[in-house]
């Protein structure tokens, strides 16, 4: 008989995720490379907009890697069948 691995626990994969996006300030380093590279510097001037625009970029991202992984945890892993009928 197959051992078959436990699912990985959504509110640990969801704070790991929650925690890597905040550590390695992926938003921010790219928020900050787009101004340097189009020249939008007024998107950094004013702190609350520029904060407002990081919050809803964090948000974003956070929800784009959230069904990311959804849709490889479904898939299971590489060179079995999908969990979806």
């Amino acid at each position: 008989m197959p051992a078959y691995s436990t699912p990985p626990n959504a509110a640990e994969l969801a704070a790991q995720l929650t925690q890597a996006l905040a550590q390695e300030r992926i938003v921010q380093r790219f928020v900050d490379s787009y101004v340097v590279e189009n020249g939008r510097h007024a998107l950094q001037v004013h702190a609350p907009l520029y904060r407002d625009l990081i919050t809803l970029l964090q948000r974003e991202s956070l929800i784009a890697a959230t069904i990311s992984l959804l849709e490889n945890v479904n898939a299971g892993p590489k060179g079995t069948k999908s969990l979806r009928h």
